[in-house]
């Protein structure tokens, strides 16, 4: 998960949270994640998380959902947008 956030330059929450849902989605071939998943994820980015970041957790998820990063689904679990999906998957790519 370090690996993945500084490939993806997290410098914030924000951004942690989005490599988070990179690593378990591309590296991990997780499709649908829960909320424990993805904190622990950002966790074992050592070096970039936070104790902030746990902090503002549910704050900065609901963001994604809002701005259409990930999709939350009736069970509770989140994934990445296709648009997402398709933006991180071209980054690895192009990072090789």
């Amino acid at each position: 998960m370090r690996n993945t956030a500084m490939l993806l330059g997290a410098k914030s929450g924000r951004d942690l949270m989005i490599a988070g849902t990179a690593f378990l989605t591309l590296v991990k071939g997780t499709d649908r994640f829960s909320r424990n998943d993805l904190h622990d994820a950002m966790k074992e980015a050592t070096g970039f998380y936070k104790k902030s970041d746990a902090n503002n957790f549910s704050k900065t998820l609901q963001s994604l959902v809002k701005s259409g990063v990930l999709r939350e689904s009736h069970d509770g679990n989140y994934a990445l947008t296709p648009s997402w999906r398709q933006d991180l998957e071209t980054r690895f790519a192009e990072a090789g």
